[in-house]
């Protein structure tokens, strides 16, 4: 089942689409630089990229590989990935990572220099998940990462009274029953 809808940024009201990071998504050159550009920068880098890269930039070929690996996900039915794009360029990223429909977890990166997305972008992903059979969303959320905290909030999500230890860094856990 695919799916595909508009959201509205909270500061300006202007539009973006989420669609499917699927195998009908054909990236542009200036795409895959978006998101290398999107990627590097902070606080995306190191809170998602920067020990897993070794400290090394993340690259046009982790770009397409990142296309490649959401294109699997959504052949395979394992996980899915939606791009946030507005005028077609990328502003962020939703997904669901598993195809667990009791409980899976989210994600998201967006672009810090189009801030406003996220929380729409988050609902419209709850939404999304509902109506593909999903019960619950949870997310892990760095305990220093108030922000990412502060758009689970506003789309619904709860904090668990538990921290989670994942990788050697801590994390709170946000749910929400769809």
């Amino acid at each position: 089942m695919k799916h595909s809808s508009r959201i509205k940024n909270y500061f300006d009201s202007a539009e973006a689409s989420i669609i499917p990071l699927d195998d009908a998504f054909v990236p542009s050159t200036e795409q895959l630089k978006q998101i290398v550009t999107i990627c590097n920068s902070e606080p995306n880098y190191s809170m998602l990229f920067k020990e897993k890269k070794g400290a090394k930039p993340y690259t046009a070929e982790d770009a397409a590989g990142f296309i490649s690996w959401a294109q699997r996900g959504w052949s395979g039915s394992e996980y899915f990935v939606f791009l946030i794009l507005e005028d077609g360029r990328i502003a962020g990223a939703v997904d669901i990572k598993s195809a667990s429909k009791d409980a899976s977890e989210i994600g998201y990166w967006s672009n810090p220099d189009r801030k406003g997305f996220m929380t729409a972008a988050v609902t419209d992903l709850c939404s999304i998940a509902r109506s593909m059979g999903y019960q619950k969303l949870y997310a892990l959320v760095r305990t220093h990462n108030s922000k990412s905290a502060n758009v689970l909030e506003r789309a619904g999500f709860v904090r668990d009274n538990e921290s989670v230890v994942k990788d050697g860094s801590d994390y709170f856990r946000y749910s929400k029953q769809i």
